[in-house]
């Protein structure tokens, strides 16, 4: 699973906006976006770095939990790349 930490997400439409970005990469994927906490977390077998290519350029920012452990070290999407 890759856990991700998206700091703009504000409302339905940027929920949505995401969950596209992450299904144009996985089609199959399962998303669990949490809207209160900010957190993205996605079933996959992609790469992380796909995903927060995919978050960032979709416009989000924010980072990604290193081996998706949500107690590990933060990374900014952009070293996703």
């Amino acid at each position: 699973m890759h856990s991700f930490q998206v700091n703009d997400l504000t409302c339905g439409h940027c929920v949505a906006t995401v969950e596209k970005a992450v299904k144009g990469v996985d089609a199959d994927a399962i998303v669990k976006i949490d809207l209160a906490t900010h957190k993205v977390d996605i079933e996959s077998r992609k790469p992380v770095s796909q995903f927060a290519q995919a978050i960032e350029s979709a416009g989000y920012t924010g980072n990604w939990w290193v081996s998706g452990d949500t107690r590990g070290a933060l990374m900014p999407l952009a070293l996703g790349t």
